[in-house]
């Protein structure tokens, strides 16, 4: 058996995981256990992790970006709900606790205000400067990554005057579609920062899906020179 088969059976079985803790929730959703779902919460977030890796092998090894892409979007769907589902049986059983938690949501004015308000966070120094060069909304196009990639790396990620938890309102506030659903599901922490980089870049720094995209769009364009060329020749 080749290693794609093998990797694409374990895709299989983390799916199949997935899909065992969401029909827990469902037949529990009226009388949970509450630790039974923090359990679960935890293995729904190392399933995604597990799944972020053998993903990123299967496309290594050949598999088409359309592919993938569907898989995805199935495997990323799965994950979204059996979380979110988990924290609203937790949030039910102890709101006072969930409350303290900044919402995923986070809006721009809200983030800033956390920021500025936060006694262990330090003013960022290049704040009116970071004002000044705007950062590409990100939204998932694996043909707009480079960019984003460059600047946020440069202005924000590799900045030493920002603090972790600064640098995560930063990101999701240049995070859009698909690039955003990858992040929603971790708290706005400094200890989760690293984690939300690291998602993104697993998912979207894929040299090989990203050559494919990129002869894609090129092969793509053919059809539509053929037509202009077609159209400039009858008109003469």
């Amino acid at each position: 058996m080749s290693e794609l088969s093998n990797l694409i059976i374990r895709r299989g079985q983390l799916k199949g995981q997935l899909t065992r803790i969401a029909n827990y929730i469902r037949d529990n959703e009226k009388n949970p256990d509450i630790d039974q779902i923090k359990v679960r919460l935890e293995k729904t977030k190392e399933t995604w992790l597990d799944f972020q890796q053998v993903q990123l092998q299967i496309e290594e090894e050949g598999e088409t970006p359309d592919e993938s892409e569907k898989y995805r979007n199935g495997f990323e769907q799965l994950y979204y709900d059996n979380v979110a589902k988990c924290n609203k049986i937790i949030r039910a059983a102890s709101p006072s606790v969930i409350s303290n938690f900044p919402s995923d949501r986070t809006s721009n004015e809200s983030a800033s205000n956390e920021i500025n308000s936060h006694p262990n966070i330090h003013p960022v120094q290049s704040a009116m400067k970071l004002a000044a060069i705007e950062i590409p909304r990100f939204t998932g196009v694996y043909t707009e990554w480079a960019a984003f990639y460059d600047i946020y790396t440069a202005l924000i990620h590799d900045n030493k005057s920002m603090c972790d938890i600064q640098k995560f309102f930063y990101l999701r506030s240049c995070l859009g579609g698909d690039a955003e659903k990858v992040i929603q599901c971790l708290q706005t922490t400094a200890e989760n920062y690293q984690a939300a980089w690291k998602s993104l870049t697993t998912r979207y720094d894929n040299k090989r899906v990203l050559i494919q995209v990129h002869v894609k769009a090129l092969f793509d364009l053919e059809p539509v020179k053929k037509r202009i060329v077609g159209a400039f020749t009858c008109t003469n």
